[in-house]
């Protein structure tokens, strides 16, 4: 007697673009999307043995996760479940002592020669202060679960001005909100900008094969870069001058001036002059 057909999965079309998607991801774990793939075969109406047959596994495995999928109906129901295992070996107490450690200042615990903490002297801190031991190992698996990277530094600059704040507000109100008819331009200078050649004529690209530069190349001294940003169109205008001096600016100054006919470009002109040294 034929085993009666089993019955067709009821998925929500919002979970069955997810499990389409699911399906047809390269990037997704294979066993998810194994799972992916079964429950919609059986959204289908195909029985087990049918599915198992088409994706290669075993009948036992179709059952188990259509099982779940029917009592759910959520993607979620596709992961695995926790499992039991080793009870965790450094506690949540622990955990967090050598977190809180981690945020203070090592000059704060009598590491005055040191701005930055390691593995090593964190291990080697929190036995000393807690008397609780972890590998260097261990300390890594801890920071690097929480995102945390203490060796790691970046650095900033905070102007000492004191009308700092205020400078920056007037410059920002104008770059958002420029005067009608006017050229709000953002000047800057680049020095030092080393200027090389290749040494020998780079090859273009061509179908079927990538293009290829010189590794060696050839100083020809450094060159000064002038450029502006009109903050309205977005345009850049750059020039390039052998030096720095004051003459390099006001004629790249009184060129915006040129470009921008009119009070606005005047008004550009006056204030290279008055800031010029």
């Amino acid at each position: 007697m034929p085993a009666p057909r089993a019955q067709r999965l009821r998925v929500a079309p919002s979970v069955r673009e997810e499990l389409k998607a699911l399906a047809r991801s390269g990037r997704s774990e294979a066993r998810l999307v194994l799972r992916a793939r079964l429950v919609l075969l059986a959204a289908e109406g195909h029985s087990n043995q049918e599915i198992a047959r088409r994706l290669g596994c075993h009948v036992d495995t179709v059952r188990v996760w259509r099982g779940r999928f029917a009592r759910d109906g959520r993607l979620v129901t596709l992961e695995d479940r926790p499992r039991s295992g080793r009870p965790p070996r450094v506690s949540p107490a622990t955990r967090c002592k050598l977190i809180k450690l981690a945020c203070d200042k090592p000059a704060r615990h009598g590491q005055q020669t040191r701005s930055t903490w390691t593995y090593a002297t964190l291990a080697r801190r929190l036995l000393q202060e807690t008397g609780i031991g972890l590998s260097v190992s261990e300390v890594g698996r801890i920071l690097r679960n929480e995102d945390f990277r203490p060796h790691k530094m970046r650095l900033w600059l905070h102007s000492p001005d004191p009308d700092f704040c205020r400078k920056v507000q007037r410059i920002c109100d104008l770059y958002h909100h420029p005067p009608d008819g006017a050229h709000v331009l953002c000047v800057d200078e680049k020095t030092g900008m080393q200027a090389l050649g290749r040494r020998f004529p780079s090859k273009l690209p061509a179908p079927g094969r990538a293009g290829r530069f010189e590794f060696e190349y050839v100083r020809r001294g450094t060159w000064s870069l002038f450029a502006a940003f009109d903050i309205r169109t977005g345009e850049v205008l750059g020039e390039c001058k052998p030096q720095r001096r004051a003459e390099d600016l006001m004629d790249f100054m009184e060129g915006l001036a040129r470009k921008y006919p009119g009070s606005s470009g005047l008004r550009v002109a006056q204030v290279a002059r008055e800031i010029a040294p």
